[in-house]
């Protein structure tokens, strides 16, 4: 009987597990893992695993501005029929808002938009949904379907940015002494 107690707790405690790991969230997607100084950098913004279908969204989002460059943002339509962002303080790494809107439903999995950066220096930088250092406070973020603000976890993205490596420059440097070697030992024939 002990046996049967002990089996149904821990699938009932499985249960709890798997039921809380499948949250919905808004998630940030590099379309790298790394990048280099004066790549393009494009974070896709999407939700997943929402339980009623989303109808609307307002996010601010943040950046470490000395890493990353701001080029612009484009939102997803469909499944957006309204949108608007606020970009005027991008350069201090700031999206100020954007906002997206659907009279049909997005639905409970959706693209809500694409952010593009250029990288700008080494190192790494998290890019959060939410004001720098104060996450998703109320204002600040909020995912809504028809019966109000839905629970959702917001996942941020890390951009690294490496140097180049070493083997390019080496590389570079090798086939530009061969193409001196190549000069030397066959000289022009114009010059005659």
């Amino acid at each position: 009987m002990n046996i049967i107690k002990s089996s149904l707790y821990c699938f009932c405690a499985f249960c709890l597990f798997v039921n809380t790991t499948l949250a919905a969230t808004v998630n940030i997607t590099p379309d790298a893992p790394e990048y280099h100084i004066n790549d393009t950098v494009t974070l896709s913004i999407d939700g997943s695993d929402f339980t009623e279908s989303v109808d609307g969204a307002g996010i601010t989002l943040s950046w470490d501005p000395s890493r990353l460059a701001y080029i612009g943002t484009t939102i997803d339509n469909p499944p957006w029929d309204t949108q608007s962002y606020i970009d005027t303080n991008a350069v201090n790494g700031t999206l100020d808002r954007i906002f997206v809107g659907s009279t049909s439903g997005a639905g409970t999995e959706f693209a809500l938009a694409d952010i593009t950066f250029t990288a700008f220096a080494l190192g790494a930088t998290e890019v959060l949904i939410g004001t720098s250092g104060g996450g998703c406070v109320p204002g600040a973020c909020g995912i809504f379907s028809v019966n109000g603000e839905l629970l959702t976890s917001y996942a941020p993205a890390e951009v690294n940015i490496i140097p180049i490596p070493a083997a390019v420059w080496l590389f570079g440097s090798g086939v530009l002494g061969l193409l001196g070697f190549m000069r030397q030992r066959h000289p022009d024939n114009n010059n005659i």
